[in-house]
């Protein structure tokens, strides 16, 4: 195998980092919330891989985004930045309070260096007699800031920061989530609880991934969406699978429900598509969800 971009290089280098691979080990539960909805595990398989994840178009911000999606991970106007900021940062809370450390996000009257508040303190000492204070980052690892130097060591650019998008921890985050862990097996007697931070850490970056792609979308492509109704049939075994598809194509399609049969390898495709928003042309992602 051939890397030739530091894109490609990086992301293969971020692979390499273990906590970049937590995600994929995890039990998909819906009960602990550990589920990845179909939509979120395309993109996050997507920019694992490096394949294509929308068709081209304008961001929010103005700048042109590639098929690659990769922009909405560090646009600055992307929504989902500040989903995966705010989800870590519950995560923390929560799980110090599990430790019987209780916290506070944001606290008033405390300022860094730079004058800016941290993100959360506990209330009562930590180690040493002394607080918890904390910062949940997470930096890009393909911006373009950013690749030059996470494409020639797997996890550099997090060390400058807290986690990245793609997986990778610094040594400090790995540090504090396995004593917290501990602390928690301490409490309540779970020997996993440690696996479970991680894991819940992990699936809420590939989240905020998947909503700053998203994030770099026009706030009017749903009404420029076109629905797809589908059935799927087994010509072996005659099982039938129908349902509805929103798709968003930088296609003309007609106005009239058409159908379209389709044969390949045993299975036979039959649907038909309905503008909605009253227009011909769809924009933003390639495939959305079931809906």
């Amino acid at each position: 195998m051939t890397l030739t971009s530091e894109l490609d290089i990086a992301r293969y280098k971020a692979s390499a980092v273990p906590e970049s691979n937590i995600w994929l080990n995890t039990l998909p539960s819906k009960t602990i919330g550990l589920l990845l909805d179909n939509n979120t595990f395309r993109i996050s398989i997507s920019l694992r891989l490096g394949t294509n994840i929308c068709v081209p178009h304008t961001c929010i911000c103005g700048t042109q985004v590639d098929s690659s999606g990769i922009h909405g991970l560090s646009c600055s106007m992307s929504a989902g930045r500040h989903s995966r900021h705010s989800s870590l940062n519950e995560i923390i809370h929560r799980s110090l309070a599990s430790a019987k450390y209780p916290a506070m996000l944001e606290p008033v009257g405390l300022r860094r260096d730079d004058n800016k508040r941290p993100d959360g303190m506990t209330l009562v000492p930590w180690t040493k007699g002394q607080m918890l204070v904390w910062d949940a980052t997470c930096t890009d690892s393909l911006a373009p800031s950013h690749v030059n130097l996470s494409s020639k060591t797997g996890g550099a650019v997090a060390e400058s920061a807290a986690v990245e998008t793609l997986g990778p921890w610094c040594r400090e985050a790995r540090n504090f989530v396995e004593c917290l862990g501990k602390r928690i097996a301490s409490i309540t007697g779970e020997p996993r609880a440690t696996s479970y931070l991680r894991q819940k850490i992990s699936i809420a970056i590939q989240r905020g991934n998947a909503a700053s792609v998203m994030g770099t979308l026009p706030t009017d492509w749903m009404a420029k969406a076109h629905l797809v109704s589908f059935q799927v049939s087994d010509l072996r075994t005659k099982n039938h699978f129908s349902g509805w598809w929103l798709v968003a194509r930088v296609i003309p399609l007609p106005r009239s429900l058409g159908e379209y049969p389709y044969h390949r390898e045993g299975f036979a495709f039959r649907g038909g598509i309905i503008p909605l928003g009253g227009t011909d042309q769809a924009a933003g992602i390639l495939h959305w969800s079931f809906v």
